[in-house]
């Protein structure tokens, strides 16, 4: 148990201590605010200083960069400056070159031949890989690899001494050589994806450009046979700013450097067949070029659209037929009706598929289109016919003939389907859709037409036998 001295004495001993506890705190907060407000104004200054000692803009002559690297390969501890000096090393080489590249004369950069003859480029496209036709926007794309071959006997000195071959990148050749800037003309917009570039210098003079791009290209198809239609893909070649005068495209005669790489087409919607590359000059207005192209013939598998278009709409229609087969009776009206009707409407939807398929600015039909007309022709006739019959059985009440009549349609309408299908299938080669369509028309409407005339007399004649019994 304290007594009443020990306890203030206690109590005093505490107070010392928390006054000695406080004071030290608030002179490490001080020396805080202190610090916040003085040294990033220090550091900026030291930094600047050090910037400036080791500045990528320093020339050349200011930093020994041979001697530097020594040293710094010379110990195993590597410093903040010393890291900063290897970073600065590196800038001035890139700094070297762009000043060789801004000194080059301008006539470096300009074509060999200026004020001669023009310039011959020779080129090669070779197809790595395709990724099919996009019918309806006019579009198809591939991996191609271009090669193109000049001669520039400048090159020869460009070249270290005892060497006769280098290979440099693009963004430097621009920089030091002339180059024929040749795009592909018919790319579409944004549809070219360069993947790698090469271009290779010989002593020779003889200067090669190799590149693998990505290609969407875009180009009007023929859609008129389709799908019995053979497509021909082009690529097109030429320089984005000389003309004709100036620059000359010309066949590579290396065949293994252009063409289409074997098995690539195989097992495909379309089958290759051949290639061929020629040289053009195309002439608009006052822009005349010289042009290089590949182009691919390829022709497509038809036996992939007869299991998902054609079979059905022709298994339409013999749904359509059936309504022939069907009792004559009133209570088979509705039926026979419906069956009809519910074939049309699948008609449309097929051909509306169908239409989605192919370019909406096409030029006149395509064959799958007649197809499918002629087929919806028929299932109308075989509606209107239906309905004929039916006034005949009812109607007039001529039941006897009403059978007849529906007898000799179940026969007349395969027959001239068939007919139908005949002459389409005559015009698959895509010529004169208009004439073939008008043809195959006169058929049907003949045949039908000839029958109702028939058809019609025979009601009369039934009704005036009817009007001459007692």
């Amino acid at each position: 148990v304290l007594v009443p001295r020990d306890r203030d004495m206690l109590a005093g001993y505490r107070y010392r201590k928390k006054a000695v506890t406080m004071t030290p705190l608030w002179q490490m907060h001080v020396c805080a605010l202190a610090t916040c407000f003085l040294t990033p104004s220090m550091w900026v200054f030291v930094r600047g200083k050090s910037d400036q000692l080791l500045s990528p803009n320093m020339p050349a002559r200011e930093l020994d960069a041979s001697v530097l690297e020594d040293n710094i390969g010379a110990t195993s501890c590597h410093s903040h400056l010393q890291v900063r000096a290897k970073t600065s090393i590196s800038d001035l080489a890139e700094h070297d070159l762009q000043d060789t590249a801004a000194a080059t004369p301008l006539a470096q950069l300009l074509r060999p031949s200026l004020g001669g003859k023009p310039d011959v480029v020779e080129f090669a496209i070779f197809i790595k890989n395709f990724f099919g036709l996009q019918f309806r926007d006019n579009l198809f794309s591939m991996d191609v690899v271009l090669t193109l071959r000049w001669i520039d006997p400048r090159i020869s000195k460009l070249l270290p001494a005892g060497a006769n071959h280098t290979t440099v990148s693009l963004a430097a050749a621009k920089e030091t050589i002339w180059l024929p800037d040749i795009i592909v003309a018919n790319r579409a917009i944004a549809g070219e994806e360069e993947i790698s570039s090469a271009i290779d210098l010989y002593r020779d003079g003889h200067v090669m450009k190799t590149q693998r791009i990505k290609l969407s290209v875009q180009q009007h198809f023929d859609v008129a046979a389709f799908p019995f239609d053979v497509q021909r893909p082009k690529i097109v070649l030429s320089s984005r700013t000389l003309m004709a005068q100036d620059l000359l495209m010309k066949e590579m005669t290396q065949k293994n450097f252009s063409g289409v790489k074997p098995g690539l087409f195989s097992s495909r919607e379309f089958q290759f067949v051949s290639q061929e590359t020629t040289v053009f000059e195309e002439a608009d207005a006052n822009l005349r070029k010289s042009r290089g192209a590949l182009t691919i013939t390829l022709q497509r598998d038809w036996t992939r659209y007869l299991q998902t278009t054609i079979l059905p709409e022709i298994f339409l229609i013999l749904i359509s037929f059936t309504v022939f087969w069907m009792p004559r009776a009133t209570p088979f009206a509705m039926p026979r009706v419906a069956t009809n009707l519910i074939s049309f409407l699948t008609l449309m939807t097929l051909s509306i598929h169908t239409a989605e398929m192919l370019p909406p600015d096409r030029e006149g039909m395509a064959w799958i289109e007649l197809f499918a007309d002629s087929m919806q022709m028929q299932n109308c006739l075989i509606l209107f016919l239906n309905l004929f019959v039916d006034w005949v059985y009812n109607t007039m009440g001529l039941t006897d003939l009403g059978e007849k009549m529906t007898r000799e349609l179940a026969g007349l309408f395969p027959l001239m389907g068939i007919g139908v299908v005949i002459m389409c299938f005559q015009g698959r080669h895509g010529q004169n859709m208009e004439h073939s369509q008008t043809m195959i028309r006169l058929w049907m409407f003949g045949v039908q037409s000839t029958w109702i005339w028939y058809s019609i007399r025979r009601v009369r004649e039934e009704k005036s036998k009817e009007e001459a019994r007692p």
